[in-house]
């Protein structure tokens, strides 16, 4: 027998599984986008108390007027969840990961105008 073809490994060298590079380097670049943006997700949850603080600093608000900015982000999910699920069941979770990030990144752009209400601040 040849030596060289002796050597070669089939494709299912991981526990008998059959894998190619292709197939196990095909999932490594969404899953990294999903990672981040749980990463993403959670930093902008966790900064919502350290805004809170300020927003009730800086516009003289009151305990329970700071507790409506937190209901108020908290109430998305709510109101999200039972048209998130429906997106999800129709399309696909990839459609609804998509329809959240534009959605998140529409309330990130209100911010802009929001400033300029108070220019001063």
């Amino acid at each position: 027998p040849d030596p060289s073809k002796q050597c070669r490994a089939a494709p299912s060298d991981l526990f008998g599984i059959p894998s190619t590079k292709m197939v196990a380097y095909s999932f490594l670049w969404p899953l990294a986008l999903i990672v981040l943006l749980f990463f993403l997700w959670g930093f902008a949850n966790s900064i919502n108390d350290v805004l809170i603080k300020h927003f009730s600093k800086t516009f003289s608000l009151m305990d329970w007027q700071a507790g409506l900015v937190q209901g108020a982000f908290y109430i998305g999910y709510f109101f999200g969840a039972l048209p998130a699920a429906m997106v999800a069941r129709r399309f696909s979770y990839k459609a609804t990961v998509v329809v959240g990030l534009c959605l998140f990144a529409v309330g990130s752009f209100w911010f802009f105008p929001a400033s300029q209400c108070f220019p001063s601040y």
